[in-house]
């Protein structure tokens, strides 16, 4: 018997594939939801299985994904523990609100994925075709609880200092005593001069006001009028993973763009490795000692 598979069945049937306690079916009749062994088979459709090693599967995908390496670590560890891996893989997220947010968006998206395939095997049983059907990305979706907005010096560089210190004293605790010290300036240096006209860029913010990070950047002195440099980049450590940084980086390019300016400079040992991926795919090339991104062909 066909039915209509609408978004608020969808969601019913995800409901139901997650009842641990009954393996349920869906009657078509009334698009209610029966015992699959005692379901007249007419109009009676098993949902797909959903169980354990398919939610802890489910955990191990997103987790693998993770680019902040605090969580990814913790949420690494609590895969391992063998006992209350569900309860303890959600009170660490609780400590993440943004991420334990991209967390249940990436599982609505995935079952999603699997009803709709289910559907499909479905149409194609009644001589229908296959419906097409996007996911958004929850990348995307959880950059929605954040605020971009231009970089105040008034306004904004307190909470950059904050931000910058706290990075430093990270920094500094992952390198060996002899010259932590020394590494720290390297890296609070890159933000010693953020006042001025000179200093453009953009800053982001969560719902609530909290300082997530920022992006910097200066016009070059003439003769190079048409090029800008990167002067600072930063996400605060709780906010990483998110997209927010790629974000900061598109908005910059942007901003430049509109005011004519050609290229973007960056300083090769200003990158961390994990973002040297990201200016890959945004279009940036590696020439001697900078990275520079040729912005009227991107």
């Amino acid at each position: 018997m066909v039915f209509e598979l609408t978004d608020s069945l969808t969601d019913r049937i995800i409901f139901a594939m997650e009842d641990q306690n009954e393996n349920l079916a869906l009657d078509a009749s009334n698009l209610s939801f029966v015992s699959a062994e005692s379901a007249d088979e007419e109009n009676i459709y098993t949902l797909p299985f959903w169980g354990g090693e398919n939610g802890y599967r489910l955990l191990e995908d997103f987790t693998s994904g993770l680019k902040n390496e605090k969580v990814y670590s913790s949420l690494r560890k609590i895969l391992t523990e063998g006992r209350g891996v569900f309860r303890n893989f959600k009170n660490e997220l609780k400590k993440y609100p943004e991420i334990e947010h991209g967390f249940y968006i990436y599982k609505e998206n995935a079952m999603k994925v699997i009803v709709m395939d289910w559907y499909n095997a479905l149409r194609e049983s009644w001589g229908l075709e296959k419906l097409d059907y996007d996911i958004e990305e929850y990348q995307d979706l959880v950059l929605e609880d954040f605020i971009f907005d231009e970089y105040n010096y008034t306004r904004d560089n307190n909470c950059i200092a904050e931000i910058v210190g706290a990075e430093a004293e990270r920094l500094g605790e992952e390198l060996p005593v002899e010259f932590s010290l020394q590494a720290k300036d390297l890296w609070l240096s890159q933000f010693a001069d953020i006042s001025g006209d000179s200093v453009n860029g953009f800053v982001c913010r969560t719902l609530s006001e909290e300082f997530a990070g920022c992006i910097l950047f200066s016009l070059c002195p003439s003769p190079s009028t048409a090029s800008a440099k990167l002067t600072g980049l930063v996400v605060a450590e709780n906010y990483r993973g998110l997209g927010i940084a790629k974000e900061l980086v598109e908005k910059c390019i942007s901003s430049l763009r509109a005011k004519g300016i050609s290229w973007l400079l960056i300083a090769a040992n200003f990158i961390p490795l994990i973002l040297e991926p990201l200016f890959d795919r945004l279009g940036f090339k590696k020439m001697g000692n900078v990275y520079a991104a040729d912005l009227t062909k991107l």
